[in-house]
């Protein structure tokens, strides 16, 4: 079965790091996907087209490996501060392994996000690729 393993990261520095150790375990570029907020807004409160559309990407990507409504929040708050969100889809195992790189690569701990908590640590998220929306 296809799984996907979502990491919240710091910046796109910590990301990109996350991403070239992925590649270099056999993860292929297309298993790869990485959701940054558009850069360059003079309010990053204010959302306009090219946020809105950002945004609602970001929802459909999340939504369609099965997050629940308040880890899709959970992310959008952390991609609203300038984090990125990086998702690798493969196998169980690889992605089992998927997941140990982002929380060794410093992932924030999205349960303690979404409890309100502003202590980060690292820790990531797996769903299976099917949506489970009731």
């Amino acid at each position: 079965m296809t799984k996907t393993a979502v990491g919240l990261f710091e910046n796109e520095v910590t990301a990109n790091k996350v991403v070239s150790e992925l590649r270099g375990n056999d993860f292929l570029p297309e298993e790869i996907r990485v959701l940054g907020e558009p850069f360059g807004r003079p309010n990053p409160e204010a959302l306009d087209v090219g946020t809105a559309e950002f945004e609602a990407g970001s929802i459909r990507e999340l939504e369609s490996i099965g997050a629940t409504r308040l880890e899709v929040q959970a992310y959008l708050h952390g991609l609203r501060r300038g984090r990125v969100v990086v998702l690798a889809t493969s196998s169980d195992g690889k992605v089992d392994g998927a997941a140990r790189i982002m929380s060794q690569g410093g992932a924030f701990d999205v349960e303690k996000l979404m409890a309100g908590n502003r202590i980060f640590s690292a820790s990531y998220a797996k769903f299976d690729t099917l949506p489970r929306w009731v």
